[in-house]
């Protein structure tokens, strides 16, 4: 997805988030997880119904009140690739859930927007993930709801992710230049689900 200007104007302090070139995400390298069902895997497996979960349903939209500043937001990445063929198409999207203090200063739940259009590609760090993939990315201005100078870049950006996509459905999306797990989701016919860990950003 995205990335300097918000790594300039926000903290985080969770281990995941996006990361330059991709989402916003430190973009120090980190050892590639091993395929295994740690703790970090929490989507359940998908059943046989043809429509995959909404994985924002249950995000908790709280647990950053007490930060540098006050005002903030829990915050979350989550995102949608389509497959076709050796095609690629999604979108991504950064979700904030406003704490009471931001939202005493005029601040709300918002998220910012972007398309993505791509290929498949090799895998490139992670030895097991099983899809490489290419994409560009363009900011969606019109269903982009946050403040403007939170939606006014990070367009035309390349992104790289490297994907394992299991047999029971479920699904993690590394970053292919540096290893660093993205986020966990599920996969079916084609079309990949996934979402990151909540992180809190100040302001």
């Amino acid at each position: 997805m995205t990335f300097l200007y918000f790594s300039l104007m926000f903290g985080c302090t969770t281990s995941q988030t996006p990361e330059a070139n991709a989402t916003p995400n430190p973009s120090s390298p980190a050892a590639i997880l091993p395929p295994d069902e740690s703790s970090a895997q929490v989507i359940s497996a998908v059943s046989s119904a043809s429509e995959l979960p909404d994985l924002t349903a249950n995000l908790a939209k709280t647990g950053c009140d007490n930060g540098p500043g006050g005002a903030g937001a829990a915050s979350y990445f989550v995102g949608e690739i389509r497959l076709n063929g050796s095609n690629a198409t999604g979108e991504e999207r950064w979700l904030m859930y406003a704490n009471s203090k931001w939202k005493t200063t005029g601040g709300q739940d918002c998220e910012v927007r972007w398309s993505m259009n791509g290929s498949k590609v090799p895998v490139s760090k992670c030895a097991f993930c099983t899809t490489g993939i290419s994409l560009i990315n363009e900011l969606d201005r019109g269903g982009s709801t946050c403040p403007k100078d939170m939606a006014k870049t990070n367009t035309g950006e390349s992104i790289k992710y490297d994907v394992h996509l299991r047999d029971d459905g479920t699904a993690t999306v590394y970053f292919a230049g540096s290893g660093r797990r993205l986020g966990d989701g599920v996969h079916k016919d084609g079309v990949i689900r996934y979402v990151t860990d909540m992180s809190c950003r100040w302001f």
